[in-house]
This record gives C-alpha cells, structure tokens and sequence, in this order.
C-alpha cells in the first residue's frame, strides 16, 4: 500500500512537471514574413507618432486624425514602412501614408512627402501657428 502510494506521488510529480514545460514551450518563429496583397486607400499626408509594441503589431497615430493606427511587423513591408515613420518622426515631417480598404486602421505603405506636399504642408503649418 506504502508502495503503490510512493509511486502515485512520483507519477502526479511527473505528470505536473511535463504539463508544465509543455505549456511554457515558446513557439519557433520561423522568421518569414507574410505578403497582404490587398487593394488600398491614399489618406494623404499624416504626421507620425509611435505609441507601443506589442507582439508583432505596432501602434501609432497619424495627426491630424485622433485614431490609432497599426502596423503588422509580420508583415514584409513593415520594415520599411517604420524605417520611414521613425525618419519623419525625427525630422518632423508629414508621411504620405495608404491603408488597407477592408481595415482602414491598417497601415499598408508609407511613402516620402514629395517636395510639392512639404512645401503646401510647410506653408500651412506658418499660418496655423498665428
């Protein structure tokens, strides 16, 4: 009886244990990056600002609209597009920003302003400081 005990207690240990380290196993990622060829939406010039991270989604807002906005970092694109974010942020200048047309929260490309869209965004941003 002692025995059969003895050997329950070390089965429940061993069990408890290997559920333990099964739950805590972190899957691989496998480091590819997914494709989203989906149709998009211009929203003209934006000013940026990174708000956090969590996993593998970035959150901002694009002034002057008070939303929040994401970026998917599994995305292939998304390098680039927060490589361009954190440029403007720096130099404080507008982007010109797309979203996804089925998730307008979405933030598919970021391109440069042009040379024409800074100087329309430069000569309203003198008025709207007086």
């Amino acid at each position: 009886m002692k025995l059969l005990r003895y050997s329950l207690f070390q089965y429940c240990i061993m069990l408890s244990c290997m559920f333990s380290f099964a739950s805590c196993k972190k899957e691989k990622v496998n480091g590819e990056k997914r494709v989203k060829n989906l149709s998009t939406i211009d929203i003209g010039l934006r000013i940026p600002e990174l708000r956090d991270t969590r996993n593998d989604t970035i959150r901002l807002v694009l002034y002057p609209s008070a939303m929040f906005y994401f970026v998917d970092a599994g995305l292939t694109q998304s390098e680039n597009n927060i490589k361009l974010f954190k440029k403007a942020i720096k130099q404080r200048l507008p982007v010109r920003v797309m979203v996804y047309e089925d998730n307008q929260l979405e933030v598919a490309a970021v391109y440069p302003a042009t040379e024409e869209d800074l100087a329309r965004f430069r000569e309203s941003s003198l008025h709207n400081d007086n």
